[in-house]
């Protein structure tokens, strides 16, 4: 009898990989020009920016200061600002070579792919959905009991090492080649899920991911 071969991974992150942007602030962007009164919180959220970059607050003290912009919004609101958002990120921001790789593979029938990203679920799932991923992980927003968003992460930030916990969680890891499975990231935060599988695909990447990726054989998209 013969043996079934065990199917591989494509660990996808978003930001700066699948497209060429930061989808969060695209998606803040996006939503402020449907709703300038809400700009009266952009100030504050530059300033933690600038903090954020010399590391005087966290990302999670960022990302929740962020999310007080769609406060009170339902889930239908957000999801039509998602569809919206997403097709001009895929028609104006789309990273084409990693976008064609990764159909490619698809296509064979070998692989499954995964979206793993810290931005919010809300709008992530989407785009997960459009390019056929399997399963879906991103930073989990809080939603009251009417169904609208509280300006509070759900768990924690899916970010780093918390990417292959929430993985762990939902996958059994065993069932799946790793070896043979690829991991594309533009951040040395996604150390973890570049060391998890056999194949590292380091996108665009800064100085310090380069460097790292020339000492250890990655593959390389600019």
């Amino acid at each position: 009898m013969r043996t079934q071969k065990k199917k591989r991974l494509i660990l996808l992150d978003i930001d700066d990989t699948l497209f060429r942007c930061d989808t969060f602030v695209a998606f803040i962007t996006y939503y402020l020009s449907t709703h300038m009164y809400k700009i009266i919180i952009l100030p504050w959220l530059l300033l933690l920016a600038a903090l954020f970059k010399i590391g005087a607050v966290s990302n999670v003290t960022l990302k929740k200061n962020a999310l007080l912009i769609f406060r009170g919004e339902d889930r239908a609101s957000l999801a039509a600002c998602a569809e919206s958002l997403a097709d001009l990120l895929f028609s104006k921001s789309l990273n084409r070579s990693v976008f064609e790789a990764v159909k490619s593979m698809a296509a064979t029938g070998l692989y499954e792919i995964v979206v793993i990203s810290a931005s919010p679920s809300f709008y992530i799932e989407m785009i997960g959905g459009r390019i056929g991923a399997s399963l879906t992980l991103a930073t989990d927003i809080e939603f009251d009991d009417n169904g609208r968003l509280k300006a509070s992460i759900a768990g924690a930030n899916c970010k780093g090492e918390q990417k292959i916990v929430r993985l762990k969680r939902e996958m059994n890891l065993e069932d799946y080649d790793l070896e043979r499975s690829y991991a594309f990231s533009d951040s040395i935060t996604d150390l973890p899920m570049f060391e998890l599988t056999g194949r590292p695909v380091a996108v665009t990447p800064d100085r310090r991911l380069r460097e790292h990726a020339l000492k250890n054989n990655y593959i390389i998209i600019n």
